[in-house]
């Protein structure tokens, strides 16, 4: 987690890391006229106006610290892959362990086809945003009759 000085550069203030990619949306959503046009919404960083006022930070610091303990309390672990999923992955680009703990998140948030999202430049944390958005768009184990997961 950055540090939470918010030293001031060039008139921007130092972009605010979040855990996962739903706290920084919500940051963007809700402090949008704070928000700076260069600001890149694909990342866990929020950059902010230096003249973001104190109790908006302070709600921006609260959301920061709470993705942050979210993503910490909880441990995914890892899950073996299958031989069909080593075949369909590039671990030139990522490891197996990489692989594994992406795959337990996936699991976790029920998504039926976690290879499909899997992206090897993406830290093992920025997935679990990626898969929160697909369970809640895409068809996840949960909701698959039982018979077609065999």
């Amino acid at each position: 987690m950055q540090n939470n000085s918010y030293e001031y550069e060039n008139g921007l203030c130092q972009p605010v890391e979040f855990a996962t990619i739903s706290a920084a949306n919500w940051v963007r959503d809700q402090f949008f006229d704070a928000v700076r046009p260069e600001d890149d919404a694909r990342t866990l960083e929020v950059v902010l106006s230096a003249d973001t006022p104190k109790h908006c930070m302070d709600e921006i610091i609260r959301v920061q610290r709470e993705s942050f303990e979210e993503v910490e309390g909880h441990k995914y672990g890892q899950e073996p892959l299958t031989s069909f999923e080593k075949s369909k992955l590039d671990f030139s680009k990522a490891s197996l362990f990489h692989a594994r703990s992406v795959k337990a998140i996936a699991s976790y948030y029920g998504v039926l086809d976690w290879i499909a999202f899997y992206d090897p430049s993406l830290t093992t944390s920025e997935h679990i945003g990626l898969y929160q958005h697909e369970s809640a768009d895409g068809v996840s184990m949960r909701e698959m009759p039982t018979e077609m997961m065999v």
